[in-house]
Protein backbone atom coordinates (compact mmCIF):
# COMPACT_ATOMS: atom_id res chain seq x y z
CA UNK A 1 0.00 0.00 0.00
CA UNK A 2 1.32 3.45 -0.86
CA UNK A 3 3.02 5.18 2.08
CA UNK A 4 1.43 8.53 1.31
CA UNK A 5 -2.01 6.98 1.50
CA UNK A 6 -1.24 5.60 4.97
CA UNK A 7 0.07 8.98 6.05
CA UNK A 8 -3.01 10.76 4.75
CA UNK A 9 -5.26 8.29 6.52
CA UNK A 10 -3.82 9.26 9.90
CA UNK A 11 -3.66 13.03 9.52
CA UNK A 12 -7.38 13.87 9.12
CA UNK A 13 -6.38 16.80 6.88
CA UNK A 14 -9.00 17.26 4.13
CA UNK A 15 -6.56 18.81 1.66
CA UNK A 16 -4.04 15.98 2.08
CA UNK A 17 -6.16 13.33 0.39
CA UNK A 18 -5.90 13.31 -3.42
CA UNK A 19 -8.77 12.18 -5.61
CA UNK A 20 -6.60 9.98 -7.82
CA UNK A 21 -5.31 6.45 -7.34
CA UNK A 22 -6.82 5.63 -3.98
CA UNK A 23 -6.40 1.93 -3.19
CA UNK A 24 -8.96 -0.45 -4.62
CA UNK A 25 -11.69 -1.17 -2.10
CA UNK A 26 -11.51 2.23 -0.41
CA UNK A 27 -14.89 2.98 1.17
CA UNK A 28 -16.39 6.44 0.68
CA UNK A 29 -19.23 7.65 2.86
CA UNK A 30 -21.26 10.80 3.45
CA UNK A 31 -22.71 12.52 6.49
CA UNK A 32 -25.44 15.17 6.56
CA UNK A 33 -26.39 14.42 2.97
CA UNK A 34 -29.96 13.21 3.41
CA UNK A 35 -32.29 14.26 6.23
CA UNK A 36 -34.73 11.45 5.44
CA UNK A 37 -32.06 8.76 5.80
CA UNK A 38 -30.85 10.37 9.03
CA UNK A 39 -34.37 10.43 10.45
CA UNK A 40 -35.25 6.87 9.39
CA UNK A 41 -31.98 5.18 10.41
CA UNK A 42 -31.12 7.54 13.30
CA UNK A 43 -27.51 7.48 12.10
CA UNK A 44 -25.10 10.19 10.96
CA UNK A 45 -23.86 8.21 7.93
CA UNK A 46 -26.32 8.69 5.08
CA UNK A 47 -24.62 7.21 2.00
CA UNK A 48 -21.83 4.75 1.16
CA UNK A 49 -19.86 3.86 -1.98
CA UNK A 50 -16.68 2.04 -3.00
CA UNK A 51 -13.60 2.84 -5.08
CA UNK A 52 -11.97 0.81 -7.85
CA UNK A 53 -9.24 2.03 -10.18
CA UNK A 54 -9.12 2.25 -13.97
CA UNK A 55 -5.88 3.19 -15.70
CA UNK A 56 -4.52 4.87 -12.58
CA UNK A 57 -7.69 6.87 -11.86
CA UNK A 58 -10.07 6.24 -8.98
CA UNK A 59 -13.68 5.49 -9.94
CA UNK A 60 -16.58 5.50 -7.52
CA UNK A 61 -19.38 2.90 -7.61
CA UNK A 62 -22.63 3.76 -5.88
CA UNK A 63 -26.37 3.13 -5.86
CA UNK A 64 -28.40 6.35 -6.00
CA UNK A 65 -32.02 7.17 -6.90
CA UNK A 66 -32.32 5.95 -10.44
CA UNK A 67 -29.70 3.22 -10.70
CA UNK A 68 -26.25 1.97 -9.81
CA UNK A 69 -23.58 4.04 -11.53
CA UNK A 70 -19.80 4.51 -11.74
CA UNK A 71 -17.93 7.75 -12.37
CA UNK A 72 -14.47 9.24 -11.77
CA UNK A 73 -13.98 10.23 -8.15
CA UNK A 74 -12.81 13.69 -9.22
CA UNK A 75 -16.13 14.24 -11.03
CA UNK A 76 -18.03 13.02 -7.99
CA UNK A 77 -16.23 15.56 -5.79
CA UNK A 78 -17.23 18.31 -8.23
CA UNK A 79 -20.84 17.11 -7.99
CA UNK A 80 -20.72 17.21 -4.21
CA UNK A 81 -19.28 20.73 -4.23
CA UNK A 82 -22.10 21.93 -6.49
CA UNK A 83 -24.66 20.14 -4.35
CA UNK A 84 -23.26 21.67 -1.15
CA UNK A 85 -23.62 25.23 -2.41
CA UNK A 86 -26.37 27.06 -0.57
CA UNK A 87 -27.07 24.22 1.86
CA UNK A 88 -27.45 25.48 5.45
CA UNK A 89 -25.90 22.24 6.75
CA UNK A 90 -23.05 21.09 4.54
CA UNK A 91 -22.64 17.44 3.66
CA UNK A 92 -19.33 15.86 4.65
CA UNK A 93 -17.45 13.24 2.67
CA UNK A 94 -14.95 10.70 4.02
CA UNK A 95 -12.72 7.95 2.65
CA UNK A 96 -11.57 4.89 4.61
CA UNK A 97 -8.64 3.04 3.05
CA UNK A 98 -8.48 -0.75 3.57
CA UNK A 99 -6.22 -1.58 6.53
CA UNK A 100 -4.97 -4.62 4.62
CA UNK A 101 -4.28 -4.38 0.90
CA UNK A 102 -6.82 -6.21 -1.22
CA UNK A 103 -5.23 -8.88 -3.39
CA UNK A 104 -5.55 -8.82 -7.15
CA UNK A 105 -7.78 -11.88 -7.31
CA UNK A 106 -10.21 -10.24 -4.91
CA UNK A 107 -10.08 -6.96 -6.85
CA UNK A 108 -11.09 -8.96 -9.93
CA UNK A 109 -14.08 -10.36 -8.00
CA UNK A 110 -15.10 -6.88 -6.89
CA UNK A 111 -14.75 -5.47 -10.39
CA UNK A 112 -16.79 -8.25 -12.02
CA UNK A 113 -19.58 -7.89 -9.47
CA UNK A 114 -19.75 -4.08 -9.50
CA UNK A 115 -19.59 -3.78 -13.28
CA UNK A 116 -22.47 -6.24 -13.53
CA UNK A 117 -24.46 -4.13 -11.05
CA UNK A 118 -24.03 -0.86 -12.98
CA UNK A 119 -27.44 0.11 -14.33
CA UNK A 120 -29.39 -1.96 -11.79
CA UNK A 121 -32.44 -0.17 -10.41
CA UNK A 122 -32.02 1.66 -7.11
CA UNK A 123 -34.58 0.81 -4.44
CA UNK A 124 -35.02 1.26 -0.69
CA UNK A 125 -37.93 -1.19 -0.57
CA UNK A 126 -35.50 -3.97 0.38
CA UNK A 127 -34.44 -2.03 3.46
CA UNK A 128 -37.92 -0.84 4.45
CA UNK A 129 -39.48 -4.29 4.11
CA UNK A 130 -36.38 -6.11 5.37
CA UNK A 131 -36.36 -8.63 2.53
CA UNK A 132 -34.53 -8.89 -0.81
CA UNK A 133 -36.00 -7.42 -3.97
CA UNK A 134 -35.15 -6.62 -7.56
CA UNK A 135 -33.54 -3.27 -6.74
CA UNK A 136 -30.54 -2.38 -4.60
CA UNK A 137 -29.63 0.45 -2.23
CA UNK A 138 -26.22 1.91 -1.41
CA UNK A 139 -25.49 -0.05 1.78
CA UNK A 140 -26.67 -3.27 0.17
CA UNK A 141 -24.38 -2.75 -2.83
CA UNK A 142 -21.33 -2.05 -0.64
CA UNK A 143 -21.97 -4.86 1.85
CA UNK A 144 -22.67 -7.42 -0.87
CA UNK A 145 -19.58 -6.52 -2.88
CA UNK A 146 -17.22 -6.64 0.11
CA UNK A 147 -18.91 -9.76 1.43
CA UNK A 148 -17.88 -11.57 -1.74
CA UNK A 149 -14.23 -11.20 -0.72
CA UNK A 150 -14.79 -11.81 3.00
CA UNK A 151 -14.42 -8.19 4.06
CA UNK A 152 -17.92 -7.49 5.34
CA UNK A 153 -19.99 -10.41 6.58
CA UNK A 154 -23.65 -9.44 6.91
CA UNK A 155 -26.35 -12.10 6.81
CA UNK A 156 -28.90 -9.76 5.21
CA UNK A 157 -27.15 -6.93 3.33
CA UNK A 158 -30.49 -5.76 1.93
CA UNK A 159 -31.54 -4.91 5.52
CA UNK A 160 -28.33 -3.02 6.38
CA UNK A 161 -28.17 0.76 6.72
CA UNK A 162 -25.18 2.88 5.61
CA UNK A 163 -24.23 3.50 9.23
CA UNK A 164 -24.37 -0.18 10.13
CA UNK A 165 -22.05 -1.12 7.27
CA UNK A 166 -19.50 1.54 8.28
CA UNK A 167 -19.56 0.31 11.88
CA UNK A 168 -18.95 -3.28 10.78
CA UNK A 169 -16.01 -2.18 8.62
CA UNK A 170 -14.14 -0.30 11.35
CA UNK A 171 -11.67 -3.12 11.99
CA UNK A 172 -11.02 -3.55 8.25
CA UNK A 173 -10.15 0.05 7.38
CA UNK A 174 -7.80 2.80 8.51
CA UNK A 175 -9.15 5.91 10.25
CA UNK A 176 -11.25 7.87 7.77
CA UNK A 177 -9.98 11.01 6.07
CA UNK A 178 -12.30 13.86 5.14
CA UNK A 179 -12.42 15.21 1.61
CA UNK A 180 -12.58 18.93 1.01
CA UNK A 181 -15.97 19.38 -0.65
CA UNK A 182 -16.57 22.88 0.68
CA UNK A 183 -14.57 24.42 -2.16
CA UNK A 184 -15.92 26.14 -5.25
CA UNK A 185 -16.89 23.73 -8.06
CA UNK A 186 -15.69 24.29 -11.63
CA UNK A 187 -17.64 26.91 -13.55
CA UNK A 188 -20.25 25.71 -16.02
CA UNK A 189 -22.24 27.45 -18.69
CA UNK A 190 -25.87 28.36 -18.21
CA UNK A 191 -26.90 25.75 -20.77
CA UNK A 192 -24.84 23.08 -19.02
CA UNK A 193 -26.49 24.01 -15.71
CA UNK A 194 -30.01 23.83 -17.14
CA UNK A 195 -29.26 20.51 -18.83
CA UNK A 196 -27.82 19.02 -15.66
CA UNK A 197 -30.75 20.22 -13.54
CA UNK A 198 -33.26 18.84 -16.03
CA UNK A 199 -31.55 15.46 -16.17
CA UNK A 200 -31.26 15.20 -12.38
CA UNK A 201 -34.87 16.23 -11.73
CA UNK A 202 -36.24 13.96 -14.45
CA UNK A 203 -34.27 10.99 -13.14
CA UNK A 204 -35.37 11.58 -9.57
CA UNK A 205 -39.05 12.05 -10.48
CA UNK A 206 -39.09 8.92 -12.63
CA UNK A 207 -37.45 6.89 -9.87
CA UNK A 208 -39.74 8.26 -7.15
CA UNK A 209 -42.89 7.44 -9.12
CA UNK A 210 -41.77 3.91 -9.92
CA UNK A 211 -40.49 3.29 -6.39
CA UNK A 212 -43.82 4.38 -4.93
CA UNK A 213 -45.60 2.01 -7.29
CA UNK A 214 -43.42 -0.94 -6.22
CA UNK A 215 -44.61 -0.57 -2.63
CA UNK A 216 -48.08 -1.52 -3.86
CA UNK A 217 -46.91 -5.00 -4.89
Amino acid sequence: MHAWILLAATTWAPESLPAESLPDGTVVYLQNSNVFVEAYTKEAVTHVAIILNRAGESWLYEAIPGKVRSLPLSKYIDEMRRWNQGRPVKARMFAAVPAKEIQQEDIAILRAFLEAEVGRRYSVRNYVRQKPGDGVHCAELLATSLGRIGRCQIDAPYAASPGKVIKLLRSDVNPPVEFDIAGTPPEESWWAYIGRQWEENTTWCHWACWETWTFCW
